[in-house]
C-alpha cells in the first residue's frame, strides 16, 4: 500500500486470501473472486456473490461486481473468460460441488478452491449449520479433494452450542486467562489454520471426488 493511502474495511480483515499460499498470478491475468464474503481477494478484477450485501464493500471501493450464484452455472460468463478464479469457503455450501467444479472449469483456465477440512469442522463442533459437506484432502499427494455429504442425524448428536462458543473463543479469539494451555490453543490455531483448510490448486479442469 502506498504512503498516504487509506486502508478499506475489506483490507483490514484477515481471511484465507491472507494465509493461503497463492500460485504466481501475472499482472495481465483477469482474475475472478467467487463468494468473497468478508474476505475478498484484493488481486481480483471481478467479484461475484449471490448476496448483494457481501458485494457492497467492493462496489464502494469501485470494484466490478455481479450478483450471481455459482450453483446456477454462471451462464452469464463466457467460456474461459478468466485466467484465474479464487473460490474460498463456497463449495462446502452448495448442493452439487461436482456441478460447480464443471462451471469453474468452464469459465477459468486455472484456479484455487479452499474449504474447511472435516477436522476444522469438528474442532468448532460443526458450528456452520449451512455446510452440506465434510471435505478431506486426498491421501494421494496432489489428488482432488474428497467431499463427503454430511450425515445430519449423526452430527446432530454431537452439536452443542456451548461447546461451539467455547471452541470459537479459545481458538479464534484467545483468552486473557493466565493459562498456558488456553494460550497455546489460540496460538496453535493461528499457526496451523492453513493446514486445517483443504487447499487445491487446479489447471485446465477441476476434478473432485464426491461421496453422497
Amino acid at each position: 500500500m502506498a504512503e498516504g493511502e487509506s486502508m478499506t474495511s475489506a483490507e483490514l480483515v484477515i481471511g484465507p486470501c491472507d494465509y493461503v499460499p497463492l500460485p504466481p498470478i501475472p499482472v495481465h491475468w483477469k482474475v475472478l473472486d467467487i463468494g468473497p464474503g468478508a474476505y475478498p481477494l484484493r488481486r481480483a478484477d471481478v467479484y461475484i456473490d449471490r448476496d448483494p450485501e457481501r458485494l457492497a464493500p467492493m462496489r464502494m471501493d469501485g470494484k466490478k461486481t455481479a450478483l450471481l450464484d455459482i450453483a446456477g452455472g454462471l451462464k452469464e460468463i463466457p467460456d474461459k473468460a478468466f485466467d484465474y478464479v479464487w473460490c474460498s469457503h463456497v463449495l462446502e455450501h452448495v448442493f452439487d460441488p461436482a456441478d460447480c467444479a464443471t462451471t469453474l472449469s468452464r469459465i477459468a483456465k486455472t484456479g484455487t478452491i479452499v474449504m474447511p477440512s472435516a477436522i476444522k469442522e469438528s474442532l468448532f463442533n460443526f458450528e456452520e449449520a449451512e455446510h452440506k459437506w465434510l471435505v478431506l484432502p486426498n491421501p494421494m499427494f496432489g489428488g482432488p479433494p474428497i467431499f463427503v455429504r454430511h450425515n445430519d442425524d449423526y452430527i446432530a448428536n454431537l452439536k452443542d452450542q456451548v461447546v461451539q462458543k467455547a471452541m470459537c473463543f479459545l481458538l479464534r479469539t484467545g483468552t486473557d486467562h493466565d493459562c498456558s494451555a488456553e494460550q497455546r490453543l489460540h496460538s496453535w490455531f493461528a499457526e496451523r489454520e492453513v493446514n486445517l483448510d483443504v487447499i487445491y490448486h487446479w489447471t485446465g479442469k477441476l476434478e473432485l471426488i464426491v461421496i453422497g
